[in-house]
């Protein structure tokens, strides 16, 4: 992100890693690795490519 990439957020095998989208946004925020700002930015980037 910080060189103009755009990414998304996923989740692999719920199973087996016991953690859901919403888990996997809401780590990256507790933990200190994203702002609210730039999770807001990735969900809405992966959001936009399901309307091409």
């Amino acid at each position: 992100m910080d060189n103009g990439l755009n990414i998304t957020i996923s989740t692999d095998d719920l199973l087996f890693f016991d953690s859901d989208i919403n888990e996997e946004y809401n780590k990256l925020f507790v933990n200190g690795t994203l702002t609210f700002e730039e999770l807001e930015k990735i969900r809405n980037f992966g959001l936009d490519i399901f309307k091409k």
